[in-house]
């Protein structure tokens, strides 16, 4: 049966041809698939990636600082990516267009973020970068491991560069170290020096001690002489101010006066100015109210005329429309009796003597009608001309009034004005006489002081109190420069300053714990050249002690502080003593000599002033009378003014009451003609069509005439009947719309009539009120205009005098305030000289009590001076020390390469898988061989039996030798195939073992399907090959893969073809997993094989197999 198996698809060219392309299934699909993805991460530099640069670089520690442009540099250096630096319009582009996998953006404050990782709110930088997965996920993954790597250089780059910059801050610390021990060094060496100068020190505060103390004895005498000086000065001086005050005041209210005097007279100047055209204003506005008055007053008379006129038009013209309503009827009855006429020629003998008899009657009432449409054209006429030359009255009458409003639209303004003008200067004058008033006063008090016998004792007692003062401050130049001769105060002095340059010097330079020690050491340096004692020296130090010690810093310091202040106050008071008990002593007593001069002379000036003062008080008295009368006068006209200004807001509601008035007269008449005209048109197209009329009736007549006489032409003169007929009804229509609108417009005229007259009453009646006013208000014009003058001429004479008062008022102010300033000055020398008697005392004694407390102090500064000494030292080491340590550390850029990559990743090969297609072989060998299975089994017609008369067992041999030889032949030609395209297994004969064992297994597991269930059987087949898709683990691992695949894994073919395949092509599984799995896949062989048979075992009892005979089919294996 084997042999009739082969020979069966020998003699089949189909079948041959199929199994022959089968066999190459699998190695096609392997190649093309393999070959596709053989080496696709080391393509990846044709990967295209887009990269936008708008990083700004900034300026970090003096230096340009661009991360941005050495990212670029560095990423240009990098192969591992298809780099393309394009601008963010175009990347954007590129990935809508599908031209980039990814696009990096640096942002343009990445240099910027890069320089705050030692602020105080440092910023990260944000390395952004945008991939389009769904262009391909591969693609995403390794743009992603790209831009990984990417952030990971530039957190080395920016590492490696802070670590340099704190290289950097850490040498500048170096030299700042070394620098702190060399000025430690100084300080250990002034030391020495501080302590000889402390010994010089503490003798010159003890021969301070001694000066000061005799100092403060002999400066107590000199207060009680001050004193006596001080106090004639104070009362000099409050006299002169008393005097100076009054001054003040003088010269402001003369000053005050002479301005509100000449703003009067420049307001009364102007108003005198405008009074003529006030008048002039008054005069125009009555007359034309006049001439209005009158006009409105003539049409007021004839509107009694008027209104009957229209009314009479309106009922004729009633009247006119109910005759042409019944004219019409009548024409439109002719009319239709001509036409019954026409219709009936055979009762025309009987009917044509009353139809001549009617048409004699129609042609006189037609006449009658003619006439009185003629005569009611007339009258139309005659009330359109009345109504138009009432409108043109209204709208003259109308722009007078109109005018006249304009014309006193200002006269409120004008007048208030006045008014308020008027008040203003009434006002001011009442303040003039108020200001003259209190200056009559001032002067009068001046006059009454100067000449009072208290005053003028006042003035002796002074001049003797100034000659004792005389003799005061000589005794005191006397006092003071004995006083001068008794002590050394410049010596002490000259001391003092050289303790507080050596204090100062002391707090400045040391402030370590062993300042009490160079302290000290000053004072025993001191000790000979200012011959100090055991004792004081021993007192220096104890009041020293402690002195510039780290741990009580804050207190000593305060402490010397403390003490350089009260040398220096000392040394103050001393210089201002010395200056006083020399230059000031002398100058003060020639100052008092020059003052005593001057007050002799500002007596006799006040003698004089007070002369002049009852002058002045004589010419306030008589500027207050003429004031008092002037005020009178602007009160009489401020009231003719308001009571002026009362009327005239009456006169303007009346204009414009007026005016509203003309405006609706105007209206009206414009009504009025329009209707007028209305009337005239409709009443004239009347008469123009009487002649027609007539003409119509005429040949009615005539023709019934004719017709009476002649019969025989009967039908030629009925139709002219009807024609005429005809025409009289078509004009019927014009003649009634004509006389509608007549009646029409003469009723709209009629109805404007009562408002026409009420408002031509309202006019005359206001017009009349306006005129009375304006002649009213003309009238008391010449008697504005005299006042306004008066007040003018009365107003100069009052700012000439004040002008005369004002010029002398100066002088008199500027003698007073001399004699006041020379008073001020003598007094303030006095006050300042007695004030400092009690300082320079108490300074006295404050010099005395520091010098002593200086003195106990010494021993203090010297034992503190030594501890200075002696802490500069341990410092000066120190600091060296630090100095050394921090130069000798190497920090060089290997070390800041170091910082920034502290780590390096080693890698070493368990197992060595060339590229992706070595990795991906094991999975697409193993299912090409069982996709070529599928598609065998799909072809080969695995039921037919080559022998009907045998057994199952041969039967199923017949098909184990072809399934197979193909299945064999499938795994060594693609094996084959994949050598030739480069794929390189470490074990030749595994890596064939391999494909031969999946090969069979595959081949007899989908054999045993489609032979049970056959098309069915091969669906199971295609469902075990997804699933092997899946679960075999060919693509990714297992640990990561579904919890279901997972499950199923250890019972698919695959997944030990896999396996096997992996250990023979790469290695790194062991052989122990390789016979394994080679066991396993013989075991899915073995099974294959028995399920097989046992199928066809049963499809032989069944009979279900398709006999010899049948026709080869390549269709689903039939």
């Amino acid at each position: 049966m084997i042999r009739d198996e082969w020979k069966s698809i020998r003699h089949s060219k189909i079948l041959w041809i199929s199994v022959s392309v089968m066999i190459l299934i699998p190695f096609l699909y392997s190649v093309f698939f393999l070959t596709s993805v053989w080496d696709p991460y080391g393509e990846t530099k044709h990967l295209p990636v887009a990269v936008v640069n708008n990083d700004k670089p900034v300026n970090y520690q003096g230096k340009r600082f661009a991360v941005g442009e050495q990212m670029v540099t560095n990423i240009k250096k990098n192969k591992q990516l298809g780099w393309h630096f394009v601008s963010a319009e175009k990347a954007k582009q590129g990935m809508q267009n599908r031209k980039y996998y990814m696009v990096v953006t640096i942002p343009s404050n990445f240099s910027k973020h890069a320089t705050t990782v030692t602020s105080k709110h440092p910023q990260k930088m944000k390395l952004h970068y945008s991939t389009n997965a769904s262009l391909n996920y591969i693609g995403k993954v390794i743009s992603d491991t790209g831009a990984t790597q990417l952030n990971a250089n530039v957190r080395s780059e920016v590492t490696k560069a802070y670590a340099l910059a704190m290289f950097k801050q850490v040498k500048t610390a170096g030299k700042g170290y070394q620098k702190a021990a060399d000025g430690a060094t100084k300080l250990k060496d002034g030391g020495v020096e501080l302590q000889d100068g402390l010994t010089t020190y503490t003798t010159g505060v003890h021969t301070l001690k001694n000066g000061t103390t005799e100092l403060n004895t002999k400066v107590q005498q000199l207060p009680a002489g001050i004193a006596k000086l001080a106090n004639g000065g104070s009362a000099l001086k409050a006299g002169l101010d008393t005097m100076n005050g009054s001054t003040g005041e003088l010269a402001s209210g003369v000053t005050k006066l002479q301005n509100g005097s000449g703003q009067v007279t420049n307001g009364l100047g102007q108003l005198n100015g405008k009074t003529g055209t006030l008048a002039s204003g008054v005069s125009q506005l009555t007359s034309g109210s006049s001439q209005v008055t009158s006009g409105l007053n003539t049409l007021n008379g004839k509107t009694g005329a008027l209104s009957n006129g229209v009314v009479k038009l309106a009922d004729g013209s009633t009247a006119l429309k109910v005759g042409i309503v019944e004219y019409t009827n009548g024409v439109y009855t002719l009319s239709t009796g001509i036409r019954t006429l026409n219709s009936k020629t055979g009762e025309l003998s009987s009917g044509v003597t009353k139809l001549t008899n009617g048409s004699t009657a129609l042609a006189s009432g037609l006449s009658e009608y003619t006439a009185g449409v003629s005569k009611t054209n007339d009258g139309a006429k005659l009330v359109s001309s009345g109504a138009q030359d009432a409108s043109n009255g209204a709208k003259g009458i109308n722009a007078g009034v109109t005018e006249l409003k304009k014309n006193t639209e200002k006269l409120p303004g004008s007048v208030k004005q006045l008014s308020d003008g008027s008040s203003d200067v009434n006002s001011n004058v009442a303040k003039l006489k108020d200001g003259s008033a209190e200056i009559t006063a001032g002067l009068n008090q001046i006059v009454a002081d100067s000449t009072n016998p208290q005053t003028v004792a006042d003035i002796q007692k002074l001049q003797a109190g100034m000659a004792q003062m005389e003799t005061a401050l000589t005794a005191v130049d006397k006092l003071m420069a004995s006083a001068q001769n008794g002590t050394s105060a410049e010596k002490v002095a000259a001391l003092m300053t050289t303790v507080q340059k050596d204090v100062g010097t002391l707090t400045a330079t040391t402030s370590t714990n062993d300042l009490t020690s160079q302290i000290n050491a000053k004072i025993e340096g001191m000790k000979d050249s200012a011959k100090l004692t055991d004792d004081q020296v021993k007192m220096l130090e104890a009041g020293l002690a402690g002195v510039g010690q780290s741990n009580e810093g804050t207190a000593k310091a305060q402490a010397a502080t403390e003490l350089k202040t009260a040398m220096a106050q000392i040394q103050t008071v001393m210089k201002s003593n010395s200056t006083a008990t020399t230059d000031s002593q002398t100058s003060l007593l020639a100052s008092f000599k020059d003052l005593e001069a001057g007050v002799n002379e500002l007596i006799t000036k006040v003698n004089k002033v007070a002369v002049g003062a009852a002058k002045l008080d004589t010419g306030s008295n008589n500027v207050t009378e003429g004031l008092t009368k002037l005020q009178a006068g602007t009160t009489q006209l401020n009231a003719g003014l308001s009571a002026m200004n009362a009327q005239v807001p009456a006169m303007t509601r009346g204009i414009s009451t007026l005016s509203g008035y003309t405006s609706q007269l105007e209206a009206g008449t414009g009504t009025l003609s329009s209707g007028a005209a209305q009337v005239a048109a409709g009443t004239t197209q009347l008469n123009s069509k009487s002649g027609d009329l007539n003409s119509g009736a005429g040949q009615l007549q005539s023709g019934l005439t004719t017709l009476n006489g002649q019969v025989p032409v009967l039908t030629s003169g009925i139709k002219q009947l009807n024609t005429g007929a005809q025409q009289l009804t078509a004009n019927s229509s014009q003649l009634t719309s004509g006389a509608n609108q007549l009646a029409s417009g003469t009723a709209q005229l009629n109805s404007q009539v009562p408002q026409l007259v009420s408002a031509i009453g309202l006019l005359a009646n206001g017009s009349n009120q306006v005129t009375g006013g304006l002649t009213t208000m003309n009238g008391q014009v010449p008697q504005l205009v005299s006042g306004v003058q008066q007040l003018l001429s009365g107003s100069s004479q009052v700012t000439g005098g004040l002008t005369t008062l004002n010029g002398k008022v100066p002088a008199l102010v500027t003698g007073v305030q001399k004699l006041d300033d020379g008073a001020g000055q003598l007094n303030t020398g006095l006050q300042t000289l007695k004030g400092s008697t009690g300082q320079l005392t108490s300074g006295v004694k404050q010099l005395a009590d520091g010098a002593t407390q200086l003195d106990n102090n010494s021993a203090k500064l010297l034992a503190g001076n030594k501890k200075i000494k002696n802490g500069n030292n341990t410092l000066a080491k120190s600091l060296q020390s630090g100095a050394d340590t921090i130069n000798g550390t190497p920090l060089k850029t290997s070390n800041a390469n170091m910082f920034a990559a502290p780590s390096k990743l080693t890698h070493s090969n368990y197992s060595y898988v060339p590229n992706y297609g070595h990795a991906l072989a094991p999975y697409v060998l193993s299912l090409a061989l069982y996709v070529g299975a599928i598609v065998f089994n799909f072809a080969y017609p695995i039921r037919r039996i080559a022998d009907d008369d045998g057994t199952a067992t041969q039967w199923f041999f017949s098909k184990i030798a072809v399934g197979a030889p193909v299945a064999i032949g499938m795994a060594v030609i693609e094996c084959i195939a994949l050598l030739i395209v480069g794929l390189k297994p470490i074990s030749m004969a595994g890596y064939f073992l391999t494909a031969i064992m999946i090969a069979l297994a595959s081949m007899f597991i989908v054999m045993f399907l489609s032979m049970l269930l056959d098309n069915p059987g091969r669906f199971l087949a295609m469902v075990l090959l997804m699933l092997q898709l899946g679960g075999s683990g060919g693509t990714f691992p297992m640990e990561i893969t579904n919890h279901f695949f997972n499950v199923i894994h250890p019972f698919l073919p695959l997944t030990y073809s896999i396996q096997a395949f992996r250990q023979a092509l790469t290695g790194g599984w062991g052989n122990g997993i390789f016979w394994s799995s080679i066991g396993v896949l013989a075991i899915f062989a073995i099974l294959g094989l028995v399920l097989l048979w046992a199928s066809m075992v049963f499809l032989k009892k069944k009979n279900l197999q398709v006999p010899a005979e049948a026709e080869i089919q390549m269709k689903a294996g039939k």
